[in-house]
């Protein structure tokens, strides 16, 4: 295996930067991890002794050709090796030491990638380690483990995660403030995440899969098929706000983005927000979370992994993202506002340890009203990651078993992947439970939104003026009647009285 994967002793005392007597390679990950890079765990004895001296975990490239043309093409590799490389180093940096904030990641120790276009110049077939990243293996020596994903976070794992997000979501916005980045991506593009109209065609066939999944799972349920049947009519258009993007008219012909159409009436007029902007994970979910306990195994320490999906974006997407892929409709229902008001201190509490003002508007009531529009991206993004997280465990395959070979079209890579992923025979019953709780808690959502614009005439006028005057498409009305604070998916009768 060494040979195989470039793991060496030579290896590891170059990148170490020390001599090491013996090395033990084994895996670094588990069947269902399903994560897209190889994961190796490496213990190392500095001396002859018995004891272990160092544990490390050596994520690099996959051998299979296709799934190098996913990374390839997607810069997610690229991606995560900046964020440790550049990124995080500028966020401790821009800390004063007495006022040092830590963001629950793992020590970088090593890391590098070679571009496509160089690695003809290697004059041998490349390796896994030509393109790797190297932390310490927290599983090992830090006590840290995942929790299991088929339960749902409770509130002491859902706590901690929050208040590490708000931490992670202040920092970048005090080194904004402080540095006058003003946008990240500018400084590190890695972190402009752009989706093209190829890269949107590519996904269109494991979409289509996804819903037709969803349907087949929620029958039974009239209310979770209404609030599907209404997702899918505005999937793109929902996803294309909270991404760039070159693929959709509406918003790269007029510039539309969440922030001019979902926006809050004020005085019978509609005015543009400005974006709140921050670094995000991108990829916040319980396989992403390692958590360190206590004796009597309570959480007390959580630190995130895989930065592949990191971006510059709205803050709620990382919320949201893992409220509906890691959490039960129960413990929204019975936490979310409390697990919202932590993040909301937590936040506001970094902005005032270093002085520097929150993000424009900065209010408790405003946060409720990002949060939740940001909702339906949530609902969006359980559709089509949800049937890959909780496949059924007889059926969850090895990696290498579902790549496709080399000889396969490229647009079509990603797609058929993701459906090798997800597609099972036997449905999971917490796949069909999280359906359930995310379609019906949004459609419970939308009726209330409609009875509470009943019953406030005035603010239906007004809408319905500003409607006329803006001259939207039936989409952007959709989206734009979220306004009032709760998200619908239940809103077809509401269009056709608001057009009408």
């Amino acid at each position: 295996m060494e040979r195989e994967t470039g793991v060496t002793k030579d290896f590891l005392e170059s990148v170490l930067g020390y001599k090491i007597h013996r090395f033990c390679l084994h895996a670094g990950s588990s069947l269902g991890d399903n994560y897209s890079c190889d994961l190796f765990g490496v213990d190392i004895w500095l001396d002859a002794g018995t004891s272990v001296t160092l544990s490390i975990i050596i994520k690099c490239y996959p051998t299979n050709v296709a799934r190098q043309m996913i990374l390839d093409s997607t810069n997610s590799f690229e991606t995560e090796l900046g964020v440790y490389k550049q990124v995080l180093p500028e966020l401790y940096k821009i800390q004063p030491k007495e006022k040092l904030i830590d963001l629950n990641f793992p020590e970088f120790i090593f890391g590098q990638h070679v571009p496509p276009d160089k690695r003809a110049s290697l004059g041998r077939p490349m390796m896994p380690v030509d393109n790797c990243i190297i932390l310490p293996d927290l599983r090992q020596k830090g006590g840290f483990r995942l929790r299991d994903k088929f339960l749902s976070f409770d509130e002491p794992h859902f706590s901690l995660m929050v208040e590490a997000l708000a931490k992670i979501h202040a920092i970048s916005w005090v080194y904004k403030c402080k540095s006058g980045v003003m946008q990240l991506h500018e400084k590190y593009p890695f972190l402009k995440k752009t989706m093209s109209q190829e890269s949107l065609s590519e996904m269109e066939g494991y979409k289509n899969r996804c819903y037709q999944m969803a349907e087949n799972i929620v029958i039974g349920s009239e209310k979770a098929l209404k609030g599907l049947s209404y997702l899918r009519t505005v999937r793109d258009f929902v996803q294309n706000l909270y991404y760039d993007s070159t693929g959709y008219e509406e918003q790269s012909c007029t510039g539309r983005t969440k922030d001019t159409i979902l926006k809050k009436p004020r005085d019978g007029t509609v005015k543009d927000e400005k974006p709140w902007a921050v670094l995000c994970h991108g990829d916040a979910w319980s396989n992403n979370i390692l958590f360190r306990y206590d004796n009597e195994n309570n959480p007390i320490e959580v630190t995130f992994v895989d930065l592949q999906l990191a971006r510059e974006s709205d803050p709620f997407t990382d919320l949201v993202y893992c409220l509906y892929l890691s959490t039960s409709r129960e413990f929204r229902m019975n936490h979310l506002s409390k697990m919202l008001h932590l993040y909301y201190m937590k936040f506001s509490a970094i902005c005032d340890h270093f002085s520097v003002p929150e993000l424009p508007g900065w209010s408790w009531e405003e946060l409720n009203r990002r949060f939740d529009r940001a909702r339906i991206y949530g609902a969006h993004m359980a559709v089509y990651i949800l049937p890959i997280i909780f496949k059924n465990p007889e059926e969850m395959q090895p990696m290498e078993d579902l790549e496709r070979g080399p000889t396969c079209q490229q647009k079509e890579q990603m797609s058929e992947f993701l459906t090798s992923l997800s597609k099972a025979e036997i449905v999971h019953p917490v796949l069909r439970e999280r359906f359930l709780g995310v379609l019906e808690e949004l459609v419970e959502d939308g009726q209330r939104l409609l009875q509470e614009l009943k019953n406030n005439e005035k603010t239906f006028l007004s809408l319905r003026k500003q409607v006329y005057k803006a001259r939207l498409g039936v989409l952007e009305v959709i989206i734009l009647l979220k306004f009032v604070g709760t998200h619908s998916l239940q809103l077809f009768s509401l269009e056709s009285k608001v057009l009408n």
